[in-house]
This record gives C-alpha cells, structure tokens and sequence, in this order.
C-alpha cells in the first residue's frame, strides 16, 4: 500500500469515527437531561427527608416537654391544696407564714408552666404544620422523581441497543486508526463541540470554522499529500469526495 493509498484509508476511518461519534452525541442529546435532572430530584427528597426527621423528632420533645410541664403542673397543685388545707390546722403564726410562702411559690410555679405550656403548644403547632407540608412536598417530589425515573427508562430503552452498536463499532474503527492520530482527533473533538475533523469547502474555506485555508494547503489537502489541520481550528482537514 502507498502512501497516499495509506493516508486515504486513515482519512476515511476517520470520517467513519466521526460519523458514529455524531450519531452517540444525538443520542446523548435525546437523553437530554434527564439524568441530572434525576439526580437533583433525589437530591431533594434527601435533603427534605432530613429536615422531616429532624422536624419530627423536635416534635417527640415538645410533646415530652408538655407532658413533663403538665405532670409538673399537676403535682404543684396537689401540693398546693395540701398546704391549703394544712393552713386550717397550724397553731402558730410561723407555720402560718411558712404555708403561706410555700402556696405563694407554687401558685408562681404553676403561672409560670402554664405559660411555658402555652408557649410549647404554639411552637408544636407550628412544627405539626411544618411536618404536614413537609410530607405533601416530599410526596409530590417523589411523584415526579418516578414519571421522571419513567421517562428516562423509555430514552434508554430506546437508545440502549443502538448506543452499544455504535459504542462497538467505534471500538472497531479507533483500532484502525493510528494513535497519534486518534489522539489528535479525540483531543480536538473534546475541544471543538464533538467536531475532530472538518471538510474543504468549495471557497478554500476549513468546514469546522470557516477560515480560509492557504492555496498551498488546500492543494496538498486535495492531493493527499499529508494529514493537515486547520491552523485555525486544528481540525483534520479532509475534502468532501473521501465522504462518498
């Protein structure tokens, strides 16, 4: 094999691969965004769980802080109505005075929790509405994370078998291609929005970014002289006659 006949195949190989690798970035298009979109939704619902856990279990407290307060409340006025009723039974003025003090303590006290259970049960309340809209949002969340979940599973469906064909044959035409060429092409594609070679237009111009190329250029380009890239772009320049 010449030279010429050499560089003509590698060309060709190289419009194959750019052929397939366009073919795998419309399906990646298809796909779209869907996974990430995916991804931020369960994100969400993890992050939404948490604070409904968190939310919940500052609930348990303020019911156990309730239920303490109450209790408290309880036996202060048990206690409160025994020195009350002791207040009948002193026979000196100190025992009177200590009584009273004690019942004077207990009535703060018990003014004091209830206050402190009135303040606890407007703070439950808020946090039993946070719990409620935090689960209709969790479940709405979850709702869309499946049709979500859904339509991706229809995308890949679609795609999975046409992707690994083309994934396959790619395979197939870089082993056929030389390194240092695939690793120029590859390098470029990544850098060019998926474009690694580019055609000779009619006008002298490079396809990829539509500069002119030199007439010295161009001739050579035509007469496969060497594999030349645009000094402009770095494409790998190729004239539209290899396509067919």
């Amino acid at each position: 094999m010449t030279d010429t006949e050499h560089l003509r195949e590698q060309l060709k190989y190289l419009i194959h691969l750019q052929e397939i690798d366009d073919q795998l970035s419309d399906i990646e298009e298809d796909r779209g965004e869907l996974p990430t979109e995916l991804e931020k939704l369960q994100n969400q619902i993890n992050r939404f769980d948490q604070l409904l856990v968190q939310t919940i279990r500052t609930i348990e407290q303020l019911n156990e802080r309730r239920l303490s307060l109450t209790r408290g409340i309880e036996e202060a006025r048990i206690r409160k109505r025994q020195y009350e009723d002791q207040l009948y039974t002193v026979t000196s003025n100190r025992e009177y005075e200590a009584l009273t003090k004690e019942i004077e303590e207990l009535q703060k006290l018990l003014g004091k929790n209830s206050e402190e259970i009135q303040r606890v049960g407007q703070e439950l309340q808020k946090k039993e509405d946070e719990q409620s809209r935090l689960e209709k949002h969790i479940h709405q969340l979850k709702i869309d994370f499946l049709k979500l979940k859904k339509d991706l599973e229809d995308v890949v469906q679609d795609v999975s078998e046409e992707e690994i064909r083309l994934k396959k044959m790619r395979e197939e035409t870089v082993t056929k291609i030389a390194v240092p060429i695939y690793n120029h092409y590859e390098r470029i594609r990544k850098a060019r929005s998926g474009k690694g070679i580019a055609f000779l237009k009619e006008n002298g111009a490079c396809g990829g970014c539509f500069n002119i190329v030199p007439p010295q250029r161009q001739v050579e380009i035509k007469t496969l002289h060497d594999f030349i890239l645009c000094e402009s772009c770095g494409r790998v320049l190729i004239t539209m006659d290899l396509k067919d």
